[in-house]
């Protein structure tokens, strides 16, 4: 039971990004929460670890492009944004938090390496 908790312990902060980065996209399009089930599924991918490495590199890349796809949304419609209302500056720091997303997936998540 120990060692359970530990692991689960261990993976909080990817959880935790998961959840972030559906909360984050759900505004912008449904696509978010399918992005959602697929990181899940890539972190079960990892936790099994077992001669599916390659299946989980590839999930990892589909998640990171789908999250590039999904900043260049969030670009262009904050472009047509006027900077003086109130959820412009909500809307920009969303995108950071895409930006910063994106990062921790596309380093983490598709190079992974055994525990």
């Amino acid at each position: 039971m120990i060692v359970v908790v530990r692991k689960f312990a261990v993976r909080l902060p990817e959880i935790w990004f998961m959840l972030l980065f559906a909360g984050m996209l759900f505004p912008f399009h449904m696509t978010g929460w399918h992005l959602l089930l697929v990181g899940l599924i890539l972190l079960l991918l990892k936790q099994c670890y077992c001669r599916i490495l390659w299946l989980a590199r590839v999930l990892g890349t589909l998640f990171s492009v789908g999250c590039f796809m999904l900043f260049l949304a969030w670009f262009s419609d904050l472009l047509a944004m006027d900077f003086r209302d109130r959820s412009y500056w909500s809307y920009l720091l969303i995108g950071a938090g895409l930006i910063a997303t994106s990062w921790y997936f596309s380093f983490k998540m598709i190079l992974i390496r055994p525990l």
